[in-house]
C-alpha cells in the first residue's frame, strides 16, 4: 500500500505465508457460499481504500 499526503508518503507491505487462503469457497446445496473470516475483515478494515477485490 502506497499512500502520499503532499509533504510525505508512506510504503506498507504484508506479506501472506504460502497456502493462505483469503476467502472460503463453500457449497450450500448447487449455491456457491464464500465465507471470509473475521481476522480477514480486521485486515480489509485496517487499510483505508480497498478498490477492488477479486474473487477467484
Amino acid at each position: 500500500m502506497f499512500s502520499f499526503d503532499n509533504h510525505s508518503y508512506s510504503l506498507f507491505e504484508k506479506k501472506f505465508v504460502a497456502g493462505y487462503q483469503f476467502m472460503k469457497v463453500e457449497r450450500n446445496g448447487a449455491n456457491t457460499v464464500y465465507r471470509i473470516d473475521w481476522k480477514d475483515v480486521v485486515l480489509i478494515l485496517e487499510n483505508p481504500i480497498v478498490k477492488t477485490l477479486k474473487i477467484r
